[in-house]
């Protein structure tokens, strides 16, 4: 085996057969350990010169930082359910409702004429409890005519019997439909009583829709509107 390659190695013998190191023995100087440098011959890099950062300080000046939220597609097309609630200012309406019974094996009704039965039972301070029960007897004394008598209670008992069954049907649609206007009548003639004396209060027959229950009230009004002798109302 050549002394040189035993003197490297088994790497040295591979360098010096790519040609990149020289493996020629070199004299230590006189006075010194003999040193063998294998990588004397290789290309090297010149050492990058360390760069040193430049701050420029400016006066007064102020760094904002700005972060965006990250969008997310068809946020913008999301749009609220509903109006928030707004609470307004106006006071509620003053409303006295007139509370019903039934009479007569409940074929008829009859307005209630007890002040302390109507709600509320203060009546709002908009009439007095002797006018509230005036003006309803009123009501219920128009209507006495109209209501179920001895031949309809005898045409409604001959049930099985389908001709006198008939006639009671007739005769009890066409009482109801009388009842209704009489009640308009003594409304429109409680508001106009009510006018004359300057009051801001009317009477209201309020008309329901769709099966629902009609109900009689006494109600505070604009007074630029007080005039209007409308005496009922559709719910």
């Amino acid at each position: 085996m050549n002394n040189h390659n035993s003197s490297f190695g088994p790497g040295g013998a591979v360098l010096q057969a790519m040609g990149q190191i020289d493996t020629r023995i070199t004299p230590a100087p006189a006075g010194g350990a003999s040193t063998i440098d294998l990588f004397d011959n290789l290309p090297r890099t010149p050492p990058r010169q360390q760069q040193q950062a430049e701050t420029t300080l400016i006066p007064n000046a102020t760094v904002s930082i700005t972060q965006t939220a990250p969008t997310i597609a068809g946020l913008g097309k999301i749009t609220p359910s509903s109006q928030p609630h707004i609470p307004s200012n106006k006071p509620a309406k003053k409303r006295i409702i007139i509370p019903t019974y039934s009479i007569n094996g409940g074929l008829d009704m009859k307005f209630n004429s007890n002040p302390r039965d109507a709600r509320p039972v203060h009546l709002h301070n908009l009439i007095t409890p002797v006018e509230y029960e005036a003006a309803i007897n009123v009501i219920n004394d128009n209507l006495k005519k109209y209501r179920n008598n001895k031949i309809d209670k005898i045409c409604l008992a001959s049930g099985p019997l389908m001709v006198p069954l008939a006639i009671w049907g007739v005769r009890h649609n066409t009482k109801v439909k009388k009842s209704r206007g009489e009640i308009e009548r003594s409304v429109e003639e409680f508001n106009d009583r009510m006018g004359m004396e300057g009051r801001a209060v009317r009477m209201f027959w309020n008309r329901s829709r769709g099966g629902g229950e009609s109900y009689l009230s006494i109600e505070e009004v604009d007074p630029n509107t007080a005039s209007d002798g409308k005496g009922y109302k559709v719910d």
